[in-house]
């Protein structure tokens, strides 16, 4: 029964080093993007929306990944529990297998935790690298909006196109 729920386990792992691994790629491609977009582009209207578009993109299968991921957490602590309810343990720890399942299966589930853990951890470092980035774009197109705004109050304050002169209405008459 142990074996069986470990092997369980091992397919929900592969899954999530397989949808890791994609997004690893997808977020090495998004970085790349953020590093080279300045070189590409010149016009900074084509920036803004290739930068949006770029994000949005991003962000969708981001969200989309990590709600597989979150899901698929569930699942895997539920057969932890399990796992260690049939043992009668109470944490789940991979060394306290060792002596319920074959030496093969141990070995696997070890270097496939082992991956995953490290997977998580290229993850988290992909993630500290770009979200600096995305705060100055993110910086740099408010004080963008910034100055627009500033310059078309400056415009209207000074500008006599639209206004009326004022007029003596006499209401005597």
């Amino acid at each position: 029964m142990v074996e069986e729920l470990i092997q369980n386990l091992m397919e929900a792992y592969k899954a999530d080093l397989e949808d890791y691994s994609r997004l690893g790629e997808k977020m090495r491609n998004f970085q790349r993007f953020l590093e080279e977009k300045d070189e590409q582009l010149n016009d900074e209207k084509l920036k803004a929306q290739n930068l949006e578009k770029e994000l949005e993109g991003f962000w969708e299968f981001h969200k989309e990944c990590f709600e597989v991921l979150q899901q698929r957490s569930g699942q895997s602590i539920e057969l932890q529990t399990a796992v260690c309810s049939e043992i009668g343990d109470s944490a789940f720890k991979v060394s306290r297998l060792k002596q319920y399942l074959p030496e093969k299966t141990f070995n696997e589930f070890s270097r496939l935790t082992i991956a995953l853990q490290n997977q998580m951890q290229e993850i988290l470092g992909l993630d500290e690298m770009i979200i600096p980035k995305l705060n100055l774009e993110l910086n740099a197109i408010k004080l963008e909006l910034n100055r627009l705004q500033n310059a078309r109050i400056i415009k209207n304050t000074y500008d006599h196109r639209d206004r009326r002169e004022a007029r003596f209405i006499d209401k005597k008459k």
